[in-house]
């Protein structure tokens, strides 16, 4: 036999080659059918390059051709009575014993340990929330939220149904109306104007009617940041202008 002989572990009929994790050096058990696809990375590396976005398919980009055939490829497949599970209901003997399996699981001293570790967990300082925070705003920006939601509206929703939504909630439920309270809020310092509270349960009113004047439906000077109980005073809430 030579030296560099290749040495193969056989297991139950499949046989088995030593390899080491090119990152953490642990040594794992290749299956030789896997070698041509395998990574170089154990389970748990592989998983943390992933999440870290390391990845094998970052920065490729899919052709619109490509996205337009998988996107006919998935329609209706698992909808409605294509579904596996459609018109399926669990008997009372499964519920049970799921709930049994359950209750089984989280015992008082499993969920007390869990609230003790918990409560024990460091806390994230501000400077981290800060820092997470702005990362966040720097990617979502409105013009790429705005670019977002065109790219899912309309017909171009898989929940499409031929224009049943009113027009009124269809603008109250976008994104530009929502970027629209977000400047409101942030001008008022997320405080009620009327009475001065701050945080809380606050909501953007219309000085100007959202129904009687749709061109100020987004202008910014026509919004005032009020709580609740104060909005609930104005002409215009709810359906008091109707009467």
């Amino acid at each position: 036999m030579r030296k560099n002989a290749t040495k193969f572990i056989c297991i139950n009929g499949s046989y088995f080659l030593k390899k080491n994790c090119s990152s953490c050096g642990v040594e794992k058990m290749v299956r030789t059918e896997y070698l041509k696809k395998w990574s170089g990375l154990c389970r748990s590396c592989f998983t943390s390059n992933q999440m870290k976005g390391n990845h094998h398919t970052k920065g490729h980009k899919l052709s619109d051709e490509h996205k337009k055939k998988l996107s006919i490829s998935g329609k209706g497949k698992q909808s409605g009575e294509k579904h596996p599970l459609f018109g399926k209901h669990q008997s009372e003997e499964t519920k049970k014993k799921i709930s049994d399996g359950v209750k089984k699981s989280f015992t008082p001293e499993v969920r007390s340990k869990m609230s003790i570790s918990s409560k024990n967990r460091p806390k994230i300082s501000e400077e981290t929330r800060k820092k997470r925070s702005e990362s966040v705003k720097k990617f979502f920006t409105p013009e790429f939220r705005i670019k977002m939601a065109d790219s899912r509206r309309g017909e171009k929703s898989h929940l499409w149904k031929g224009g049943v939504t009113p027009i009124n909630k269809a603008i109250r439920h976008s994104v530009e109306y929502r970027l629209w309270r977000e400047s409101v809020f942030k001008r008022d310092g997320y405080t009620c104007i009327w009475c001065g509270k701050m945080g809380g349960r606050i909501e953007a009113d219309h000085i100007k009617s959202f129904k009687d004047f749709p061109e100020l439906r987004f202008a910014i000077d026509n919004g005032r940041t009020l709580c609740k109980e104060c909005h609930k005073k104005t002409d215009t809430y709810g359906r008091k202008i109707n009467k």
